[in-house]
């Protein structure tokens, strides 16, 4: 979204790599993925999120990988504040063990304590534009 930490380069470092690319796809209330190319047409869906123009394939992320996660604010226990709806929380609840969550986002994002629901799920690390960390739960 336009008030997020852009994250082009690590996925055009991902391709270079030799690893496939992934963004998210909203699909009936649900978060998809579609392989990403830096060629590739994108557009704002209702939410305000850039997706494919042309979808193609999509699937669930499948390890050994990682999984950037976008939030509004994130702790050191890897707690996040999404946007209310649950669409990552949801993802993180399905991903196979050996997927790694990383939150990102910009350093003010960083807060003492993210409060949470039985439905929120940590991420195992935070990259933001100043610094890299493990969470610590």
């Amino acid at each position: 979204m336009v008030d997020e930490i852009g994250v082009d380069g690590v996925l055009t470092t991902a391709l270079e790599g030799g690893k496939d690319a992934l963004v998210p796809i909203l699909r009936d209330e649900e978060l998809d993925f579609a392989f990403w190319r830096p060629s590739l047409t994108l557009r704002r869906d209702r939410l305000g999120v850039l997706e494919p123009v042309t979808r193609g394939a999509s699937r669930l992320p499948s390890g050994p990988g990682l999984l950037l996660v976008p939030g509004r604010a994130f702790d050191t226990a890897g707690r996040r504040l999404g946007r209310g709806q649950g669409f990552y929380d949801r993802v993180l609840a399905r991903l196979p063990a050996d997927i790694v969550t990383v939150g990102v986002g910009y350093s003010e994002q960083i807060i003492a304590k993210v409060p949470t629901a039985l439905h929120d799920r940590p991420v195992a690390a935070l990259a933001t534009d100043q610094h890299f960390e493990w969470c610590s739960a």
